[in-house]
């Protein structure tokens, strides 16, 4: 995963990840949106452009912290929940 700035006249920062499988990208994605929300207080919005065909498809995958008053690096420390919350997910899903 990283963080990016967004160029241009409002600065979100953008959470990336390459995906594998189908089930990486959906846990990374639910992880992600959980996070900025609750720990970022950011509204994610799921980036056009990005490699995928579809939203859990694998490919390259941004997220786009709208709203948020947190910086690339604040987000980058969400990193470690954000990596616990898919992998939880991705065992409940084996576990099914």
């Amino acid at each position: 995963m990283q963080v990016q700035n967004r160029p241009g006249v409002i600065h979100y920062p953008i959470v990336r990840f390459e995906g594998e499988t189908r089930e990486i990208c959906e846990a990374y994605n639910m992880a992600i949106v959980t996070i900025l929300r609750t720990h970022a207080g950011a509204m994610p919005f799921h980036q056009f452009g990005t490699s995928h065909k579809g939203e859990n498809e694998p490919g390259s995958h941004g997220w786009e912290a709208w709203f948020t008053q947190k910086n690339a690096d604040e987000i980058v420390e969400l990193f470690p929940e954000i990596k616990r919350m898919a992998g939880e997910i991705l065992a409940r899903s084996e576990n099914e």
